[in-house]
């Protein structure tokens, strides 16, 4: 497969240019099959960016389960579709607010004595009680399943 040319020229060189000529030749073979790579490389990437284009669309309710309440037409749960008004936030002058109110008859009270004195470290659980302030806490109790049976 040689040409004649080269064949000749290589036959009245020196055994040293003869090695410089064999790696040259192996380093044009080299590029030669990393160039026929080449269009396989870009059919390659051009299937990665086709895939990659596939996952980079933003989903919503039609094309994911997501649903219809988080599509980004919609605006986002922290901001209000009611407009501002010019009136501060909370209670406004002039209005009598009310107040969930202590009941007279508690369902249990615990007094909260002291054991010792927070001064002298002294036991004063002996000592008479003096009330200081009271609180009460409203508790809504465990709902409990109830199972019947029934039977025939």
């Amino acid at each position: 497969m040689m040409d004649f040319r080269i064949s000749f020229v290589t036959q009245s060189m020196e055994p040293s240019d003869k090695i410089i000529i064999e790696d040259l030749k192996r380093s044009i073979m080299m590029q030669a099959q990393e160039l026929a790579k080449i269009p396989i490389m870009i059919a390659r990437i051009e299937a990665l960016e086709r895939e990659l284009a596939r996952y980079k669309t933003k989903k919503d309710s039609s094309n994911s389960s997501l649903p219809p309440s988080k599509d980004e037409n919609r605006p986002p749960r922290t901001s209000s579709l009611r407009e501002k008004g010019g009136r501060k936030a909370g209670g406004q002058p002039g209005h009598d607010g009310s107040t969930l109110k202590m009941t007279d008859k508690p369902d249990e009270i615990i007094e909260h004595r002291a054991c010792f004195c927070p001064e002298c470290g002294k036991d004063v659980s002996s000592q008479p009680f003096e009330f200081f302030g009271k609180r009460q806490v409203i508790d809504i109790p465990i709902i409990k399943q109830i199972v019947t049976e029934h039977r025939v």
